[in-house]
């Protein structure tokens, strides 16, 4: 199984980047951006060269649903039969990390990052204890 993460701007190159920090390098994981200077077309392009350069299962991760970079996964993964696609929006690193490291099938996978995602947000309220906050560097 291998990774696209895409979205709007930087989002995708940042997600990738704070990937590496935290895990090291990984394989088999690439970042497209949607560019201010970029249409549909030229997206769904970039995002197409990714699909053909990667293998047989794939998981794209997008910054929000609704927005072009999810459509277009969308209607692009229908060029694609012979490939097994999810398609997750609302990604963060959690998700991402989880996806980079775990195993097992794809669409269990995708359901599983769908869950942690939402597990890992967090809201601190003040007046609350620091009790899930570490003491040291954390990751």
């Amino acid at each position: 199984m291998e990774i696209i993460i895409t979205g709007h701007g930087q989002y995708a190159t940042g997600m990738l980047s704070a990937l590496h920090m935290v895990a090291g390098e990984k394989q088999g994981i690439c970042a497209v951006e949607f560019l201010p200077e970029d249409s549909s077309q030229d997206y769904r392009a970039k995002l197409t060269q990714a699909m053909d350069r990667l293998g047989d299962e794939l998981l794209i991760f997008c910054d929000l649903s609704g927005g072009t970079p999810f459509n277009q996964a969308v209607l692009t993964r229908q060029s694609y039969p012979r490939k097994r696609i999810e398609v997750v929006a609302g990604a963060n690193l959690a998700m991402i990390l989880e996806a980079a490291l775990d195993g097992g099938s794809l669409s269990e996978l995708a359901d599983h990052v769908e869950q942690m995602g939402q597990k890992a947000i967090l809201h601190f309220r003040q007046g609350t204890t620091s009790s899930d906050v570490r003491q040291d560097e954390g990751i």
